[in-house]
């Protein structure tokens, strides 16, 4: 019997790196929804570039194989043996290319607007179309993906096994040299191929420059969250406080999958009315730019803006305002005050401590909590707070001057 002809080691590279991509990618798929909640996020990342990967190497595998066909099969292969061989090839690069694209418009469709972190370091923008639908059917569309991802995951399965199989099948019981053709270690046994391979840094170039066109791309359409003209919209208002901005702070914090996080909006203004001995006209109205949140983390504050969370494109400024201050002790005092944010007005109290220095100035530091479901904030995939904890905590410093 004649020895087969091996496959070109472009394209047994090529095979060899989108095999071992697929045996990590599966188990990881199926264990991360129970992963420890200090690295599941870690986990859904590394599953989400791992599929990337696959996609793009199964592109350059089929942009490869349409300008260097493979070998002639082996010639003692019966007529069906070729056509089951040519459906499962087939099947596999409809897989190989569906599953990732799938698992893309799934992130794409997701309310909570977690981005793409490929490698923790690229952000891998969605799909435009998918991520800007209306709320209920883009709710819609990620369960129906998530449903296909699961169906085309134990497909993958189903044909992996099938391969095997067939490949041991024709190395150990016919002893056509199958293996021969594809295994390392085992290639030289073969006939070289006849194709001595076409293009093969081209196509890596080509894609490369898509991939990097493709992140260019998403970057340029990234929210900007550029500052917004803050109001407080008041009238019947003396201030006679302003406000050291460079010395104030306004942070939040919350939980996320067990982790205590915390951030800050970094724009906000304060109009601040108060005299500690005449409460009864003391008014105090702090404006705050939605779009200037950040948790100095990169996947949290892509997160953020997203039209389930603060929706800063729909609702770029929150207000709480208080006109009815009572003393609690030397140096305490309650606000008794309301939030209005993402269009929804709930009462928010808030308790501080209040010391004038001898220079006049006045440092005040105040700590207060919300439930961000009750404004509506991540209502969507998140409604049962496994994500992120409902509770999220408001503290505030402020250091301000007399105004003359």
């Amino acid at each position: 019997m004649t020895a087969p002809m091996r496959y070109h080691r472009f394209a047994v590279l090529l095979h060899w790196m989108i095999a071992g991509l697929i045996l990590a990618i599966l188990p990881i798929g199926f264990l991360m929804e129970d992963a420890p909640d200090a690295v599941k996020l870690q986990v859904y990342q590394l599953h989400k570039t791992i599929g990337i990967s696959i996609l793009f190497l199964s592109l350059i595998r089929l942009g490869w194989r349409l300008l260097n066909p493979p070998p002639a099969m082996v010639d003692t292969l019966k007529a069906w043996e070729k056509a089951l061989s040519k459906l499962v090839h087939g099947l596999f690069y409809l897989l190989m290319l569906g599953a990732p694209l799938i698992g893309w418009a799934i992130v794409s469709t997701s309310s909570k607007g977690t981005p793409t972190m490929l490698f923790g370091q690229i952000n891998w923008p969605h799909i435009g179309f998918l991520h800007g639908i209306e709320a209920v059917q883009r709710k819609q569309l990620h369960h129906l993906f998530e449903e296909m991802h699961e169906v085309f995951a134990f497909a993958i399965i189903g044909l992996l096994v099938l391969h095997v199989a067939a490949a041991l099948k024709h190395q150990m019981l016919d002893k056509d040299g199958t293996m021969t053709r594809m295994v390392p270690g085992m290639m030289a046994k073969a006939q070289a191929p006849a194709n001595k391979g076409r293009h093969g840094w081209a196509l890596l170039a080509l894609f490369a420059a898509l991939f990097a066109g493709w992140v260019m791309i998403g970057g340029s359409n990234a929210p900007t969250n550029a500052p917004v003209t803050l109001s407080t919209g008041t009238t019947e208002i003396t201030i006679n406080w302003q406000v050291d901005m460079e010395q104030s702070q306004l942070g939040f914090g919350f939980v996320q999958t067990g982790n205590s996080l915390s951030g800050q909006f970094t724009r906000w203004r304060a109009d601040i009315q108060f005299d500690p001995d005449h409460l009864e006209h003391a008014n105090v109205q702090v404006a705050i730019d939605t779009g200037s949140a950040t948790a100095n983390d990169a996947e949290i504050d892509q997160s953020l803006p997203a039209p389930d969370w603060l929706n800063t494109a729909g609702f770029p400024q929150a207000i709480w305002s208080a006109t009815h201050f009572t003393q609690t002790g030397p140096d305490t005092f309650l606000a008794k005050g309301e939030l209005t944010l993402r269009g929804v007005s709930l009462p928010l109290d808030l308790p501080f401590q209040l010391s004038i220095k001898a220079d006049g100035t006045a440092h005040m530091s105040g700590q207060t909590s919300l439930q961000r479901l009750a404004f509506g904030i991540g209502e969507g995939d998140d409604a049962d707070a496994q994500w992120i904890e409902d509770t999220i905590a408001v503290k505030i410093q402020i250091v301000a001057n007399p105004v003359d």
